[in-house]
């Protein structure tokens, strides 16, 4: 089992670090050379292209069941997921097999709003709360894993 983190755009890269660090797991940045971040500690990086989707598809490549990748990009969670990865956004939601149709036909609602001219609100400003749910719910999850125990609920609640 890894983390593969979806780093062009993750806020809670150092968190994963010191979870990652903690329980001794593989830790794997794939970005693209537009958002390349400083380098930690026993961090494998993967860089690639510029182009399009290409640090999604090196995501996908690389991601094997039972990884946990970190993204929040809803259609990059589809496809891990189909591949028996976990999923895990940095508001600290997982994305399973269960809600991931939901969350696919909002983000096309979305995109259809937008293509009208429509006005969306955007995400809320990140607190240091959001960085606590989500390393929480990191937390619970690695714990669980690593004793090897059944997770009822990746959720944590």
């Amino acid at each position: 089992m890894k983390i593969i983190i979806d780093a062009d755009a993750c806020p809670v890269k150092d968190i994963v670090v010191k979870y990652s660090d903690l329980y001794g797991v593989k830790l794997v940045f794939i970005h693209s050379l537009d958002h390349i971040s400083h380098q930690y500690n026993h961090v494998e990086k993967i860089i690639v292209d510029k182009g399009f989707q290409s640090a999604d598809m090196a995501i996908v490549n690389y991601t094997s069941k039972g990884d946990l990748v970190i993204t929040a990009d809803i259609g990059l969670a589809a496809m891990v997921i189909g591949k028996g990865a976990y999923v895990l956004n940095h508001w600290g939601l997982f994305y399973t097999a269960d809600n991931i149709d939901q969350h696919l036909h909002q983000r096309y609602i979305n995109f259809k709003i937008r293509a009208e001219k429509g006005k969306l609100k955007g995400p809320s400003k990140r607190k240091k709360d959001d960085d606590e749910k989500f390393a929480n719910k990191l937390q619970f999850f690695l714990e669980n894993l690593l004793k090897n125990e059944k997770v009822k609920s990746i959720e944590g609640d």
